[in-house]
């Protein structure tokens, strides 16, 4: 069964050919915010501040003990607020973002729903990258889907020779036709009408004209 895949692609700066920019930024995240997400921010507020009420009654803060609740409800609603705050604070919007710089390379960073996950941050030369290829594969139940890699040449410096390809958008992977702009777009910022490579049967890498 197909993913809804359900993603914004933003562009920064907003372009749909390149002209003369040096940089340009894409990034993937969700159409729609869980209803925590959109409201986690107010819901930490109260969250902080019923925990504080709490805290304050304990210490014997006169306004504080006004509230009267039982012990075991004291203890629950304390409890509870620490959760939900510790959860507000850590929270983040989880993304996919790929930054493309003209005779430079390629930054990818992937951004995880939590803080204390760490973010994934790589980048790869310009004179390291092969091209930028759509690959076809199946991913968790048999579903077909399409992603996007960067083919690069081996890292002279490791012995390993392993990690030779980069997939973008690792997290979010989306659909087809995102990934062919982001394609075309990013091959054009780096490679211009300048050659780039093509695995050909038989002959291995060959150098072809972009288009």
């Amino acid at each position: 069964m197909s993913s809804p895949k359900d993603y914004i692609l933003e562009i920064s700066p907003a372009v749909d050919v390149v002209d003369d920019h040096n940089t340009l930024e894409f990034s993937i995240r969700h159409r729609n915010e869980t209803v925590f997400d959109r409201y986690r921010r107010p819901v930490g507020v109260v969250a902080a501040v019923v925990m504080m009420t709490m805290i304050l009654e304990v210490v014997g803060w006169p306004q504080a003990k006004r509230l009267q609740f039982g012990s075991w409800t004291n203890v629950v609603t304390l409890m509870v607020s620490a959760l939900v705050w510790v959860a507000s604070v850590l929270r983040q919007e989880p993304r996919d973002s790929v930054l493309v710089m003209k005779d430079i390379g390629i930054q990818l960073e992937s951004i995880k729903p939590w803080r204390y996950q760490s973010s994934v941050k790589s980048f790869v030369p310009v004179g390291r990258i092969i091209d930028l290829v759509l690959h076809e594969g199946f991913h968790e139940y048999g579903q077909v889907i399409y992603y996007l890699v960067i083919l690069t040449k081996p890292d002279p410096k490791q012995v390993s020779h392993d990690n030779i390809i980069k997939v973008v958008f690792p997290e979010f992977l989306p659909r087809k036709d995102v990934l062919l702009k982001v394609r075309s777009l990013s091959r054009d910022l780096l490679f211009g009408q300048r050659m780039c490579f093509r695995r050909v049967p038989g002959q291995g890498l060959r150098p072809v004209q972009n288009h």
